[in-house]
């Protein structure tokens, strides 16, 4: 079975932390940018994570740029959390990111896109970056 996406709105994240014994998951690997390093989101997912597996930290821009790559099939979760003017810039690259991280996926794997909600940068469920991620988890089933 492929690999499932799961769309995380910023509106269900709880205003408080929620507190819960969880089970140790597997491997995650966990994708940020310059944009979300500075303002803590990336350390903030990677911290919440540590807490339940082992973490594989990238950024983005190297991923992109080859100047890394990922292990295939070594994943069990894959997180993206990007800025609203990385996303701008990741849509003519957003197949060769989603080739990358569905390889890295092990089998039956989730990728969890965190999509910036901002009215001004037109993301939403219905935009185009989520239809073009939708589309390519179709044709790599």
């Amino acid at each position: 079975m492929s690999p499932t996406a799961i769309y995380v709105s910023p509106n269900d994240t709880p205003s408080a932390p929620v507190v819960a014994a969880l089970p140790v998951k597997g491997p995650a690997l966990a994708i940020g940018s310059l944009n979300t390093a500075q303002d803590g989101k990336y350390q903030s997912l990677i911290t919440n994570l540590e807490e339940t597996r082992k973490v594989e930290r990238h950024m983005l821009d190297r991923l992109l740029d080859q100047a890394t790559s990922l292990t295939p099939n070594s994943f069990a979760s894959v997180y993206v959390v990007l800025s609203p003017s990385d996303y701008e810039g990741l849509s003519q690259r957003l197949s060769e990111l989603l080739g990358q991280l569905h390889a890295s996926l092990e089998p039956l794997g989730t990728l969890h896109i965190k999509m910036p909600n901002h009215p001004s940068h037109g993301f939403s469920p219905n935009s185009r970056s989520l239809a073009l991620l939708s589309l390519h988890l179709q044709m790599v089933q």
